[in-house]
């Protein structure tokens, strides 16, 4: 069955699940929880309410930093794996429908570059760039990588997504990855994709949606506001396409849906940053999008 989750990020918020929810929410993402305690009782909630939740890393609560999987050298990809192998084992514990790692991180930018959309960007985040990367060593490392994720999939049980991060020139190379390892599923993040377009030109995010559709668990959903001061996890609205302050986070989830009828949704933006009625709207947008029912008083009935 699909889902259309909340992010629920860093502690279970009561509140803003009897404000924000409603009976098409479905499922949570989770991530950096206190200790394994709340792990668990976001578990005996999802339960109790029949939801189902997945958690993007790091699983508990520490300085926000994501496994090296597509490091340069074989000992910051044993760290990762070293990390990977605990998270998996907390993940499977307690009933998580997938664990979510980024790929390639450090992210690979390309070798044209527009700065003029990039304000926002963390600044201290690692990142590799496209002449510093050999392209068959990148294969070989990566194979390597995702044979190895199969693997700890198969001996832990736990199933692993690996949401797409800037891969510079070397698309090619990403998309065959997940032709080779169908076992390991994708994620794209809307505000990500438009991002790409804007800051790395080569990028055709249609053309890219087309190759890797079938691959794809699940989608983030968000959109950005380039517009000074910049905004990110905005909640998306279908006429934001309309305006070149907007990234086109609907139409692009719109082209996925039109190609894949099995992926999952995850509202990874700030609920609090539009009205009620607007955040009804987005769930309502895409609810019907994903052919999960036709809408009946507005599609929104809030939960008891």
């Amino acid at each position: 069955m699909r889902r259309l989750q909340m992010g629920m990020w860093h502690a279970f918020n009561k509140k803003d699940w009897e404000l924000y929810s409603t009976s098409e929410i479905t499922g949570l993402e989770i991530s950096q929880y206190e200790n394994e305690n709340k792990i668990k009782e976001i578990n005996e909630f999802c339960r109790s309410y029949g939801l189902a939740f997945g958690i993007h890393t790091p699983v508990l609560q520490e300085s926000y930093s994501l496994p090296e999987l597509a490091g340069q050298s074989r000992t910051d990809r044993d760290a990762a794996f070293h990390r990977i192998e605990k998270e998996a084992a907390i993940a499977s514990k307690y009933g998580a429908d997938y664990l979510l790692f980024h790929f390639p991180f450090p992210p690979i930018f390309a070798r044209e570059k527009n700065n003029e959309y990039w304000t926002g960007y963390p600044t201290d985040y690692p990142y590799l760039k496209s002449e510093e990367v050999n392209p068959e060593l990148f294969w070989e490392n990566s194979v390597s990588v995702f044979e190895r994720l199969c693997e700890i999939q198969r001996e832990i049980g736990q199933k692993f997504v690996l949401e797409y991060d800037f891969f510079g020139d070397f698309e090619d190379i990403f998309v065959a990855l997940f032709a080779k390892f169908p076992e390991l599923q994708l994620v794209i993040d809307t505000q990500r994709i438009d991002m790409h377009k804007r800051t790395f030109l080569n990028f055709d995010p249609y053309k890219w949606l087309a190759r890797i559709a079938d691959y794809v668990y699940l989608a983030h959903y968000s959109n950005i506001s380039y517009n000074h001061p910049f905004k990110r996890h905005l909640p998306v609205l279908k006429e934001q396409c309309e305006e070149e302050e907007f990234g086109d986070s609907y139409q692009y989830l719109k082209y996925l849906a039109q190609r894949n009828d099995q992926f999952h949704v995850t509202f990874e933006h700030n609920p609090a940053l539009v009205s009620l009625e607007e955040l009804h709207l987005c769930y309502r947008e895409v609810y019907e999008m994903l052919h999960l029912g036709k809408a009946q008083d507005n599609g929104i009935v809030k939960r008891g």
